[in-house]
């Protein structure tokens, strides 16, 4: 696995984290008084973890074409 592909990893994981966090702290009413700047976060890193998850589908689509594609000039 890439070095790239590592961090991205990481990143993924760091960022759904986060966003479980923030959910838990908007069901806690100690922290009420940050709800709207916690909601927004959230949905902030829940576009980026969608955006994450939809690159790495498409990334993971076009390996497995150009594969196809070099076995089949191959054969």
């Amino acid at each position: 696995m890439s070095h790239s592909r590592k961090r991205r990893m990481y990143s993924y994981s760091y960022l759904a984290d986060i966003s479980a966090d923030y959910a838990e702290k908007l069901e806690d009413p100690q922290w009420s008084w940050l709800h709207s700047v916690l909601k927004e976060w959230k949905e902030d890193l829940d576009r980026r973890i969608r955006i994450y998850k939809e690159t790495e589908l498409c990334t993971r689509f076009q390996q497995e074409k150009i594969l196809a594609y070099i076995l089949r000039q191959k054969s």
